[in-house]
């Protein structure tokens, strides 16, 4: 087949968020809800809601934020995406002149509205992001997503998408960061990521729950679990070099 890849638009993001639920989805994989949750059984509502909340992310991190879009040649229509971080700071401090960072430690699933559903998403995203912010304290990027729609895959697009982001990483002399499912362990292997471990997101129910807190609880933790990935990390260049290269985690 013939594709091409290109960076997405503002207009873009609904298509994407589309394809995206639907590659996350089949089959199931519980680390979309955490994110996106469906919210009074209106999915359609709650899609829009997520399209509007990475519309607004995507215009103020541009370009250190980039959405990608893989078009079919044949049909004109997207087939694939993905997200990518360039940082060329710690993104875990302030900002050079504006006093802003990402405070993921203190960060709240504000996409949830409060109570149980928010504070069990927000445990399971810390417990999720926890092992890159507290080694990739650094200029690093970051495929946050990678999907291709079902009936396209095996057929080499995300490695594509994935050779797209890691020949800008190198360009910047980035390291790389992400979190691998099953299903794309072996593809991150073979451009060079190597493994620290697996991250088992578990998450303590708060001890002064009502019964009907706790009855909530478990209803969330059907939804948002289990979420299980590789930590993987990449050195810049994507060359690693036996004494002389040094993993994060051995630092």
């Amino acid at each position: 087949m013939s594709y091409r890849i290109e960076v997405a638009k503002d207009e873009d993001l609904y298509e994407l968020m589309t394809i995206l639920w639907r590659c996350f989805e089949d089959p199931y994989q519980a680390i979309l809800r955490v994110y996106f949750p469906i919210l009074n059984n209106d999915r359609e509502a709650s899609l829009l809601e997520a399209t509007n909340g990475q519309r607004e992310e995507y215009k103020d991190s541009y370009p250190e934020l980039i959405w990608l879009k893989v078009v079919d040649d044949k049909t004109n229509k997207v087939i694939a995406g993905a997200k990518w971080y360039f940082y060329e700071r710690n993104p875990f401090l302030p900002s050079p002149g504006d006093g802003h960072g990402h405070d993921a430690t203190s960060e709240e699933a504000v996409w949830y509205p409060e109570g149980v559903g928010r504070q069990f998403a927000t445990l399971a995203m810390h417990a999720f992001e926890k092992p890159r912010i507290t080694m990739g304290q650094r200029p690093h990027s970051y495929p946050n997503i990678i999907f291709t729609l079902p009936e396209h895959q095996g057929k080499g697009i995300g490695r594509a998408m994935l050779n797209w982001g890691l020949s800008k990483a190198d360009k910047l002399g980035l390291e790389s960061w992400l979190d691998a499912s099953v299903f794309g362990f072996s593809l991150y292997q073979s451009v060079g990521f190597l493994t620290y471990g697996s991250n088992n997101v578990r998450v303590e129910m708060p001890a002064d729950y009502s019964a009907e807190q706790k009855a909530e609880w478990e209803h969330y933790k059907k939804i948002l679990l289990p979420i299980e990935h590789a930590v993987m990390w990449r050195p810049a260049g994507g060359k690693f070099i036996i004494g002389k290269t040094i993993t994060p985690w051995a630092e």
